[in-house]
């Protein structure tokens, strides 16, 4: 829409063509994004002219002419948007023109950086947001880390993962650069490729940090929801034990078929050894020989009568043969009268 100005009280006599004057003006309008594109004096402006592929304004003076308005290419156009700063107007002259979601995320990410900048961090995490799957994550992840800024990069890594993990009925993993730790301040990007790839972990890392519960359970609620649950998440159970979520960690660990982890927090952070002596009971015969060679001194300890059990269980077990009962002395420190007994047992069985 082009609309043109006059000077109030410039009445033309009779020797004047219509309205013109020194001091009339061209203004511009773009009704699709409802801006002003442009606003210029063309003085003696008597009417627009449309034709020839252009558009032209007559300007009537002594010495008349044509002047033809030539819009600018919209590349043109955006980089003298970004100049002022005008983010909003360039997304949607740039939607407008059908640019690509590529282009338009890098948009985005300028917004995004602008609105960082001027300390507008729930602005700027909403922006980028939108260059989700275009910009590197470890960018934006760096950033608030380095501010210190958990709570925004919880809100960026939750849009990360409901936009590109949950697929198929199973996580995946679509970047290759993110950070392990959220409250760790890495300012160098090779020590970032090469320790983090999984930003799940660093979700719920940061869940940890800022001593969320709530939305820890409620991530495991939706990965015990879904179909299969693989070894993709074994990282993030170390995550949660060392934030000091035992319990969280032993039900990922159950998600994830993960015994040799589940048995480890029951008997390490837990201390439940009744609880891991059932998931002992339930393995294989060579899971539960290696469980119990590694976490025996502690069940003989807490849990003698049920321990003895499951030795002489394996050890009678078919193919129980290979069994060297010097695997199990170290099991007996300091009890020399269980010791003995189970070599009695042990010789009777052979």
């Amino acid at each position: 829409m082009i609309l043109m100005h006059y000077r109030l009280g410039s009445r033309p006599d009779a020797n004047q063509v219509d309205f013109p004057d020194a001091q009339s003006s061209v203004s511009l309008f773009e009704y699709r994004n409802k801006f002003i594109g442009g606003e210029f004096v063309l003085p003696w402006a008597h009417s627009i002219i449309t034709g020839f592929g252009g558009l032209f304004v007559l300007c009537v003076e002594e010495g008349s002419k044509i002047v033809e308005l030539v819009e600018k290419d919209t590349q043109s156009m955006l980089d003298i948007l970004f100049a002022r700063k005008s983010f909003s107007l360039a997304l949607g002259i740039a939607e407008s023109d059908k640019y690509s979601e590529e282009e338009l995320a890098h948009i985005h990410r300028r917004y995004a950086d602008h609105l960082f900048n001027q300390k507008q961090y729930d602005l700027a995490v909403k922006e980028y947001i939108q260059t989700i799957g275009t910009v590197e994550a470890s960018y934006v992840v760096l950033r608030f880390l380095e501010s210190g800024l958990i709570t925004h990069l919880v809100q960026y890594l939750e849009a990360l993962v409901a936009s590109d993990n949950m697929t198929h009925g199973r996580l995946t993993k679509d970047h290759t650069a993110l950070l392990l730790n959220s409250y760790a301040r890495l300012d160098d990007k090779e020590r970032i490729d090469a320790f983090l790839d999984d930003h799940t972990a660093l979700l719920l890392n940061s869940y940890a940090r800022l001593d969320d519960k709530e939305r820890i359970d409620a991530f495991l609620d939706r990965l015990a929801s879904l179909p299969k649950v693989g070894s993709e998440f074994y990282s993030c159970i170390n995550v949660l034990r060392r934030a000091g979520y035992p319990h969280q960690a032993l039900r990922l660990a159950q998600i994830t078929d993960n015994h040799t982890d589940c048995i480890q927090i029951l008997t390490e952070d837990l201390k439940d050894a009744g609880a891991a002596l059932k998931e002992i009971n339930s393995l294989p015969f060579d899971q539960a020989l290696e469980a119990v060679c590694t976490h025996g001194a502690f069940l003989m300890q807490n849990a003698p009568s049920e321990t003895a059990e499951l030795l002489d269980r394996l050890c009678s077990n078919p193919t129980g043969g290979r069994i060297s009962a010097s695997q199990f002395i170290k099991i007996f420190v300091n009890n020399r009268l269980g010791l003995m007994k189970f070599l009695e047992r042990y010789i009777e069985v052979r």
